[in-house]
């Protein structure tokens, strides 16, 4: 049965609802409360219009993504998800018992999110993240704790396809790292230079693949490899790619923060001064990086994070360059976004890093919006705060150095 009344308070009318003995309460706009004010209409054409606004402003179908699967080889325990690049405390618990989950979340487009064991949490290596695309369908998973390189995935139409891909990526990264290891456990010149070599060698299919991709579709597969490869990969190439999903995808965070990226692109250029921020030191201080600049002839902001799976190659590689120039006027601030402090403060001393280590907690100060932190992010500033050089790798480093100070 259903009953509607209405009645005015001050200059607002209200409507109560009577639905199968549930009430319904709205708020009229002042139009519609003035004919009611001021006319006498029929009982059924008032119900009628009176529900049409009432449900058509509180009722709104939400997109939503079911997840459900099972560990095969843990009973107990969670799993965490969160989208990349976003906060990792804003992260969803799903928790499995009997190896068996269900979960369930809004969905506004088709997004890439990553799962993780609460297991790998607080380990201080890298924990194994599992991508996948979330999309509004229902979506099955077989996991494997022990193995979770070795995942299954149905249901939605983009990760059949992100699959694939990423599978041929994640084998040329396989690659790329134990020759970057191998480079790091040898101190014969040549064979670095050989094995640098094939390092930019791989590293350049991996990017050509990425933006074969992206030049061929114009999916929203396509529009997610832009953003994650904003950073690396050349800016008149991500804008030409920007230019022609915008008009598909205007509302996708791949876009509207990819745009966001290229409008960062005028600020921290070679020869502009150097954007200042105050972060946290290991002794939970707030250091000043001018304070640090001020002091030193160059001044190297290394941009890093543990959770990044070539930290540890990278802080190594600078490690001697350090020692050898540290007392002619060189100095490091190692920066990173790390949502751990233990975590952090471990890769520290794992990693033997004595210059200066600051913290832009879990990306807090949006240090990467001014500086693009990358790992060829990173900038040479003098002591005037000019930046002198930009996107080094180490050994470029060392070039600019020996000129500098030698």
């Amino acid at each position: 049965m259903l009953h509607l009344q209405y009645y005015f308070i001050g200059n607002d009318t209200f409507c109560h609802t009577y639905i199968k003995n549930k009430v319904h309460k709205c708020v009229i706009p002042d139009t519609l409360a003035i004919i009611l004010k001021k006319r006498k209409m029929k009982h059924l054409l008032l119900i009628i219009t009176v529900l049409n606004i009432m449900f058509s402003c509180t009722q709104k179908k939400e997109n939503i993504c079911k997840l459900s699967g099972e560990i095969l080889d843990r009973k107990n325990g969670n799993l965490f998800l969160y989208q990349p690049e976003s906060s990792q405390f804003d992260k969803d618990t799903i928790p499995f018992k009997d190896g068996k989950f269900e979960f369930s979340l809004p969905i506004k487009s088709p997004e890439l999110y990553i799962l993780w064991f609460e297991e790998d949490e607080n380990d201080d290596g890298n924990p194994v993240l599992i991508n996948i695309f979330l999309e509004n369908t229902e979506i099955q998973l077989k996991l494997s704790m022990d193995n979770p390189l070795k995942y299954e995935i149905s249901g939605g139409n983009l990760n059949p396809i992100y699959l694939d891909f990423f599978k041929e990526h994640m084998a040329i990264q396989i690659e790329s790292y134990s020759l970057y290891n191998k480079y790091l456990q040898t101190t014969d010149s040549d064979i670095k230079n050989n094995i640098r070599t094939k390092i930019d060698s791989i590293t350049a299919i991996y990017l050509q693949s990425g933006e074969d991709y992206m030049n061929s579709n114009n999916d929203i597969l396509s529009a997610f490899y832009m953003w994650s490869a904003r950073k690396v990969i050349e800016k008149d190439s991500i804008i030409k790619l920007l230019n022609k999903h915008e008009p598909i995808f205007p509302t996708s965070r791949y876009v509207f923060e990819t745009r966001a990226f290229i409008d960062g692109f005028e600020k921290n250029k070679k020869g502009q001064q150097f954007t200042d921020f105050e972060l946290l030191n290991t002794e939970s201080e707030s250091i000043k990086l001018s304070d640090i600049v001020k002091k030193n002839k160059v001044t190297q902001l290394l941009f890093w994070s543990s959770k990044c799976g070539s930290t540890d190659g990278k802080l190594k590689a600078f490690n001697p360059i350090y020692s050898e120039y540290k007392d002619e006027g060189y100095e490091i601030i190692g920066i990173s976004d790390d949502f751990d402090i233990n975590r952090w403060k471990n890769a520290i001393k794992r990693n033997e890093t004595n210059w200066t280590n600051l913290l832009d907690v879990d990306s807090k100060n949006a240090i990467d919006e001014f500086y693009h932190s990358a790992i060829n992010g990173d900038a040479l500033i003098d002591q005037n705060g000019k930046i002198i050089a930009r996107k080094l790798n180490s050994s470029q480093v060392k070039e600019t150095l020996d000129e500098l100070l030698k």
